[in-house]
């Protein structure tokens, strides 16, 4: 047996370089002519065909570069215990091995010691390894378990092109994953990055064609360029905002998110979620505004304060979790968040600004917290805690809804989309209706008043104020055609949109003065006004108007306006 081996003399023992004559299997002494075999030559098995199976001595504690590279048929190895040191390529294309148990003494794995191990299907590495080299497992297609010890504080290109990995767990010991990382894990469905990595490298992730899920913790930095490129199944991405808010508008001019386009392929269709940092206290004026992409977000204990029209506009959030610690909701914050559904407020809450939550046609669950000393529920209608100030209707409400006795102030938008109203009762405390209080409350076909009210009045389904100055708000069962009372000087803005039973209106002769006047949805055909008459104007929307003849109009607005919207042109330049 001895004789077959060839070796070189080093102090301590020898080297095996190689061997005369090979079977299937190969079992090395411990010694060879009295020497201690210490390890193995560079390449010493290198492409053995025949060889299936190889047995090593507990002597040797390094495997050479490339010691069993080509050997194709081998199946099984038996590792020394004392193993601390696998080489570069020792075992590559080694493609019958299916699989090998590794020493709990080996420290280091350097590059490509596995790649082409195209049979590869398990393996464990120790505990107590602490580098793993370059494509290490490259090209291991069928490799779909690998456990990586915790003593790991670093992920190289190790495992790239490991298409049958399914899932991977990474140690909470990790702080990087380095570029290349999982570049062509096709089988990864998700991954779960721990809270101690700073730094994703560039293409970490591109070409894991089976990811579908990725959760980044507020602890990453910085993500590098195409971390996440080629990942055409990727819907759902939870992400710090502080990645969010980097900008390369150098090379991104005007985009929404200018870093994620270099991050994600395709990332217009991606819905992220965002955990804002533990250190923000405030969520400033439109940094949310208009984001579309982003479906959740998780809003620390350390915020105080939501700023005016921080989220508005913004599409696609369904809910959100407002905590504890927030003392004040600004103007507008959720304005226009079409898809919020529930909202609840904290105890913690004592300012909430004006149509705070306009235009959330969605928004059909509002609750406030028992212990909040500022603001209270009410059958889903947010009111002030006592009951006087209307703030918000939920435009869920539906068939008849009376406004509580106690109430003396309806806040501006606070019926806004309320489409499946049908009749409003007004209390006799009611002292102010808002700017747009009933905007969208296409179903109005009622308007009631209690008698016993000095503030408004209702004429013929029409609410006005007491001395009929301001028209507020028209039945939307309203018929025929309506001759505008001369004592009115102010038509709110949305007073007349979905009458759609009018045929005609004929404004007030003089007087009138409106900012700006929506018709949209009304079926009128006709709409006069005095040419000669006093009226001041901003502009007219006629949407979904089909019977108003073209001929009445002179650039979208009625004639008998036209010069008069001109000169309040003229005028505004």
């Amino acid at each position: 047996m001895n004789s077959t081996f060839h070796y070189n003399w080093i102090p301590g023992g020898i080297l095996i370089s190689g061997c005369d004559i090979i079977g299937e299997c190969i079992e090395i002494p411990i010694k060879i002519d009295d020497r201690l075999v210490m390890g193995l030559r560079p390449g010493a098995f290198k492409d053995i065909k025949g060889l299936r199976r190889a047995i090593l001595p507990n002597s040797i504690e390094s495997i050479s570069d490339e010691a069993f590279a080509g050997c194709s048929n081998l199946q099984k190895v038996h590792l020394p215990r004392q193993l601390k040191h696998i080489g570069a390529g020792a075992f590559r294309n080694c493609s019958s091995l299916r699989g090998i148990e590794i020493p709990a003494s080996v420290d280091s794995i350097n590059s490509e010691a596995f790649a082409g191990c195209e049979n590869l299907e398990e393996i464990k590495l120790p505990s107590g390894i602490n580098k793993i080299g370059a494509k290490v497992f490259l090209g291991c297609g069928k490799l779909t378990l690998l456990e990586l010890p915790k003593s790991i504080t670093r992920i190289g290109n190790a495992l790239s092109g490991c298409t049958g990995l399914a899932s991977i767990t990474i140690p909470s010991t990790v702080s990087q994953i380095g570029a290349h990382a999982f570049e062509g894990c096709t089988g990864l469905k998700s991954i779960t990055i721990p809270d101690r990595v700073t730094q994703i490298g560039k293409c970490a992730f591109r070409g894991c064609t089976g990811l579908e899920t990725v959760i980044i913790p507020n602890s990453v930095e910085s993500i590098g360029d195409e971390a996440f490129k080629a990942c055409p199944n990727i819907t759902s991405v939870t992400i710090p905002d502080s990645i969010l808010k980097r900008t390369v508008q150098a090379r991104i001019p005007g985009c929404a998110f200018p870093l994620v386009e270099f991050i994600f392929d395709d990332y217009r269709k991606l819905r992220f979620r965002v955990t804002l940092s533990s250190s923000e206290t405030e969520i400033k004026s439109f940094v949310f505004e208009g984001k579309r992409q982003i479906v959740h977000i998780v809003i620390p204990g350390s915020v105080t304060k939501i700023a005016a029209r921080s989220f508005y506009g913004y599409k696609g959030l369904s809910e959100i979790s407002i905590p504890d610690s927030v003392v004040e909701i600004g103007n507008e914050a959720f304005r226009c968040c079409e898809d919020l559904e529930s909202i609840t407020i904290p105890r913690s809450v004592t300012t909430i600004g004006e149509m705070a939550f306009a235009g959330c046609t969605k928004l059909n669950h509002i609750s406030v917290d028992p212990a909040n000393q500022a603001f209270s529920v009410l059958d889903d209608v947010l009111f002030d805690r006592e009951h006087t100030t209307l703030i918000l209707c939920s435009p869920g409400k539906n068939g008849h809804y009376r406004i509580p006795d106690s109430v003396s102030k309806v806040c501006n938008i606070a019926f806004s989309g309320c489409s499946m109203l049908t009749k409003i009762t007004l209390p006799t405390a009611l002292t102010t209706i808002g700017r747009g209080a009933f905007s969208g409350c296409t179903k109005i076909g009622e308007i009631s008043l209690d008698p016993g009210n000095s503030s408004y009045t209702v004429l013929d389904g029409v609410l006005f104020d007491k001395g009929c100055n301001r028209l507020i708000l028209c039945s939307k069962s309203k018929s025929g055609h309506y001759i505008v009372p001369d004592s009115v000087t102010h038509i709110d803005r949305w007073a007349f949109t979905d009458c759609r039973e009018l045929t005609g209106i004929t404004l007030a002769e003089s007087g009138l003065e409106f900012c700006s006047l929506d018709f949209a949805n009304c079926d009128q055909r006709e709409l006069f006004s005095n040419p000669e008459s006093q009226i001041k104007i901003g502009d007219l929307t006629f949407v979904g108007c089909p019977k108003l003849p073209s001929s009445n109009l002179i650039d979208g607005a009625p004639v008998g306006l036209a010069e008069l919207i001109a000169q309040n042109i003229e005028d505004d330049e």
